[in-house]
C-alpha cells in the first residue's frame, strides 16, 4: 500500500523534469521573470516542493517510529544534495515527524500530504513554463478540467483556483509546512 506514495513521487518528478526541458528558450533558470508583478516559479521554487514531497513519502514509506527517528539523525543526503533537493527542507520533516508519532503516520495523511504537494509542484511547473504569460495562464485555465485533474492524482479544485487566480493577477498560493499529526498517545 505505501507504494503508492513512491509511485506517485516517480511520476511527480518525470513530469517536473518534462516541464524543466519545456521552459521557453531563454528563461532565466535561478531568476525567473516577472509579469505586471507576479513571481514566477523557478526551479529552485519547484525543487523546494519537491524537497518536501519526498521527504514526506519516505516519512510515510517507514515501518515503525525507531525508523523515523534515523530519518532524522542518520539519513545520508548526499545524492539528493547533488541533485538540487533542499536538504535542510527535508530535514526538518524527517524531525518533525519523529518528535510527533509514537506510530508511524497514517496512509490516509501521508495520502493527503501527497496530494497536496503533488498539486502544488504540478501549479509551479505549469505557470513556470508558460513563463507566467497571462494570455497563456488563461488558456491553461480554461482547459483544465476538475474531475481529469483528480482522476490523474492533483487535487483538482487546487489547481484550478491558483492557475485561474494566477491567470487574473493573484500570486500563486504557497503550501503550509508539511507537519504530521500528534498521535492519540502523544496527546
Amino acid at each position: 500500500m505505501k507504494s503508492f506514495g513512491l509511485l506517485s513521487l516517480g511520476a511527480t518528478l518525470v513530469t517536473l523534469f518534462s516541464c524543466i526541458r519545456a521552459l521557453p528558450q531563454g528563461y532565466d533558470y535561478h531568476l525567473g521573470s516577472v509579469n505586471a508583478s507576479q513571481s514566477v516559479p523557478t526551479i529552485a521554487d519547484i525543487l523546494s516542493l519537491a524537497s518536501d514531497l519526498l521527504a514526506v513519502q519516505l516519512v510515510g514509506a517507514q515501518a515503525t517510529p525507531a525508523d523515523i527517528a534515523k530519518l532524522c539523525t542518520d539519513f545520508d543526503f548526499t545524492r539528493l544534495r547533488a541533485s538540487g533537493y533542499v536538504i535542510s527542507r527535508m530535514q526538518q520533516v524527517f524531525c518533525q515527524a519523529a518528535s510527533v508519532t509514537d506510530s508511524v503516520p497514517s496512509l490516509t495523511e501521508v495520502q493527503r500530504l501527497t496530494l497536496e504537494y503533488s498539486s502544488y509542484i504540478w501549479i509551479y511547473q505549469a505557470v513556470g513554463a508558460l513563463n507566467g504569460d497571462k494570455a497563456r495562464v488563461k488558456r491553461l485555465c480554461a482547459s483544465i478540467n476538475v474531475a481529469n485533474a483528480f482522476a490523474v492524482g492533483q487535487d483538482g479544485t487546487l489547481v484550478k483556483t491558483a492557475i485561474c487566480n494566477y491567470a487574473n493577477g493573484i500570486e500563486l498560493p504557497k503550501p503550509n509546512e508539511p507537519l504530521f499529526a500528534p498521535t492519540n498517545a502523544a496527546l
